[in-house]
């Protein structure tokens, strides 16, 4: 039962994921990391260095040897292995894959993980400069001048499917990248529909669309464009709106 609930959700996820142009190699389950035992060689590798210890019926890692500001719980007096524990296997099965750069995207209230995190890239003997996190901010969606209330609790949040229905995909992709990930976006989805010189991307449309009639015209006519002698020659171009 767990199975098919599982392959059901991801394969809703590999799909949205897919429709807005991303696709992944690897899918990585935490599950694994247990079932594996990769858990309990990571920690063994921490216990034989000497950077784990016992205190009020947890084991701890001595992060603060390595910059962090307090040592942090790896398994609890139950036997239970922390969720930080799993993100120390995961991260070592990452570098024992051979990546010269392993790169994380952490939404930005994690920031201060980056600081553990490293301390047992290191810990383990890895060079923790070889890790980069990208912190990414999150996005409020609008209609107008109203906000879209959401709230992971109470189960009420547009979708990143919902979100590519109302809007479609090159508009989504558009309004993200306009902004740096570590900023906060307001994304207007009225703005992100409407038909107008307001809108950037039914603008950006609007004129490709142009070139590709231009295009099309000129293969009708048996010519084509040639793009360096077009770019050394935009001086023909005279008016500084046309050159932009």
């Amino acid at each position: 039962m767990f199975r098919a609930g599982l392959e059901s959700i991801l394969g809703d996820i590999r799909e949205d994921l897919s429709e807005f142009g991303i696709n992944y190699q690897v899918w990585f389950s935490e599950r694994s990391l247990t079932h594996s035992g990769d858990v309990d060689v990571a920690l063994n590798i921490l216990q034989e260095k000497g950077h784990l210890y016992e205190a009020e019926g947890n084991t701890w890692f001595r992060s603060t040897a390595f910059g962090d500001d307090k040592d942090r719980v790896v398994k609890r007096a139950n036997g239970q292995t922390t969720y930080f524990a799993s993100d120390i296997a995961y991260h070592m099965n990452k570098f024992d894959r051979g990546f010269d750069q392993v790169v994380n995207i952490w939404g930005a209230d994690h920031h201060g993980y980056i600081t553990r995190v490293k301390a047992a890239i290191q810990a383990l003997g890895y060079n923790p400069d070889n890790l980069v996190v990208r912190l990414v901010q999150f996005a409020i969606l609008y209609r107008g001048e109203e906000r879209v209330q959401m709230s992971t609790r109470s189960g009420s949040f547009v979708t990143l499917r919902e979100l590519r229905d109302e809007v479609g995909s090159d508009a989504c992709r558009f309004f993200y990248v306009t902004r740096k990930a570590e900023q906060h976006m307001d994304f207007d989805l009225e703005l992100a529909k409407s038909e107008s010189k307001d809108n950037p991307v039914y603008y950006i449309q609007y004129a490709h669309a142009r070139v590709c009639s231009v295009l099309r015209k000129l293969e009708d006519a048996n010519m084509s464009w040639d793009q360096a002698q077009g770019v050394a020659e935009l001086s023909v171009l005279i008016a500084k709106q046309k050159k932009t």
